[in-house]
């Protein structure tokens, strides 16, 4: 069996590179945006667009698409902390793989809102159709290709992947399966293969196994629910187009208040499925009646180490809800029972797992909610790993931060390899940390100096992470030392 990787994304030079406006921030964005009259261009309208009709408006008028909302960006290109370039590579045609390239989690619509212009109409059917068989493998006549084939015993049958010499990092890899269905997906900078594979009998989806040896082999185990052999050529496999998010139905089990706001969900995987998450990676939610797509990175359920396992069956997401926002109101009206659109899990494409995995020293930077996708690094790093991490959170006030008790916690079971700080803007009488927001001053007291070895990763807003880069370079960080999520 040969599984056909397809170019995806282009050069991946590009990747997590942010050129920001002189003097220019979301800030601005807001304050021009309160009082613009008709951003949108549509005086008040909802207008549904269709693929030729997006395809129009790329001079005058610039409309993009982001999973299935068309948005005027005329007013907002000026104000992209980004640059004009960056957000103009999106006019005119779907944008939405080039957004989860560079912007892990924004919310685009809170944002983006008044500049709504309609639905693209099609979206659904196209991001949830499969490729066919014909369609796939005319796709592999030139393709690189992984070797894969099917062995098994009584008691497990496994996949394994020879691909010759090319490490696939545990990062890159995200599975769905069922006891009867597995999605797989793998990913590099410029490659995606995604396949689906239907079992004739059931397997136990939450005791499956991922194993890599060295750079040549991996293999995936899945656990027999009965122990017998298989006909090995019954198990179906089918190409998938590389975009379909492969949603699923999952319950709400539980939600919880973590900040004024900020809402935790507990959530259950449909029919007892579980999921691999990518280190670093997201899932998408779609909002049914809103026709809103919305991407979170999974948090481990507890902060240790030894609970970061591979398939999980629950999922736990932190979700803040912004003023003004139609899915933040969506969301906040959710309780437990009710039943929630979620992706297949995505990887990362900007986390070099490589750097990460070779150095000694790493820094992990957020701002806001972007300290959620550090959480599964900073477990995996501490779990198989001797580095040392220091991480730095910047919140705007006290009540707005995350993950305080359980990182003082973890940073307890390991004092001589983490180092937690929290950093306020704003700074209430009990607040007993550093505060006073960013600046190059305060990272180079929290941060360890660069060397060969070092390695630092951002995660938040635009904006934010511009500046934390160039504060990086000016305490003389090496550009490619130096990954935004």
């Amino acid at each position: 069996m040969r599984l056909c990787l397809k170019d995806e994304q282009g050069d991946s030079g590009a990747f997590g590179k942010n050129q920001v406006g002189p003097q220019i921030s979301l800030k601005d964005w807001f304050d021009f945006i309160e009082n613009a009259k008709d951003p949108a261009g549509t005086k008040g309208r909802i207008i549904p667009v269709t693929e030729s009709v997006l395809a129009q408006h790329t001079s005058d008028s610039h409309w993009l698409a982001l999973r299935g909302s068309v948005y005027c960006v005329t007013d907002f290109m000026k104000f992209h902390p980004g640059g004009k370039d960056r957000i103009h590579m999106g006019v005119g045609h779907d944008a939405s793989m080039l957004f989860n390239i560079y912007h892990a989690h924004i919310d685009y619509d809170a944002i983006l809102h008044r500049c709504y212009v309609g639905p693209l109409i099609h979206y659904l059917n196209n991001i949830q159709s499969s490729d066919d068989a014909s369609e796939g493998a005319n796709e592999q006549k030139n393709a690189a290709t992984l070797d894969c084939s099917w062995s098994q015993d009584k008691n497990t049958v496994t996949f394994t992947i020879n691909h010759g010499g090319e490490a696939l990092a545990t990062s890159l890899f995200s599975i769905f399966l069922s006891s009867l269905l597995c999605r797989f997906r793998v990913f590099s900078r410029r490659k995606a293969v995604a396949t689906q594979w239907t079992f004739p009998h059931a397997v136990v989806p939450t005791k499956a196994h991922v194993e890599f040896y060295k750079a040549d082999l991996t293999l995936i185990s899945f656990p027999k629910a009965e122990r017998s052999m298989w006909n090995l050529e019954s198990i179906k496999s089918t190409y998938l187009s590389t975009d379909t998010y492969g949603f699923k139905n999952c319950t709400i089990s539980t939600i919880s208040t973590v900040a004024h706001n900020v809402l935790r969900f507990e959530v259950e995987v449909e029919d007892g499925g579980a999921v691999s998450i990518p280190i670093g990676g997201y899932m998408v939610w779609k909002l049914q009646d809103l026709n809103l797509y919305r991407r979170y990175s999974p948090v481990p359920s507890e902060l240790q180490p030894a609970d970061l396992g591979y398939f999980v069956g629950k999922l736990t997401f932190i979700v803040k809800l912004y003023p003004d926002s139609a899915s933040s109101n969506y969301i906040s009206h959710l309780k437990a029972g009710d039943v929630v659109d979620v992706s297949d899990p995505f990887p990362s494409l900007t986390l070099d797992t490589q750097r990460l995995n070779q150095s000694t020293q790493i820094a992990l930077i957020s701002g806001g909610t972007g300290i959620n996708p550090f959480l599964r690094i900073v477990l995996s790093l501490l779990k198989n790993t001797s580095a040392s991490v220091d991480m730095v959170a910047f919140f705007r006030k006290s009540h707005d931060v995350l993950w305080k008790d359980e990182l003082g916690q973890l940073t307890s079971s390991f004092p001589n390899r983490l180092r937690v700080s929290f950093v306020v803007d704003v700074a209430d009488p009990e607040w007993r940390s550093h505060s006073g927001g960013l600046s190059s001053d305060l990272l180079a007291q929290l941060m360890p100096t660069f060397s060969e070895t070092t390695c630092a990763c951002i995660c938040g807003m635009d904006g934010f992470c511009s500046l934390v880069t160039k504060y990086l370079n000016q305490l003389g960080w090496n550009e490619n030392a130096i990954m935004t999520l």
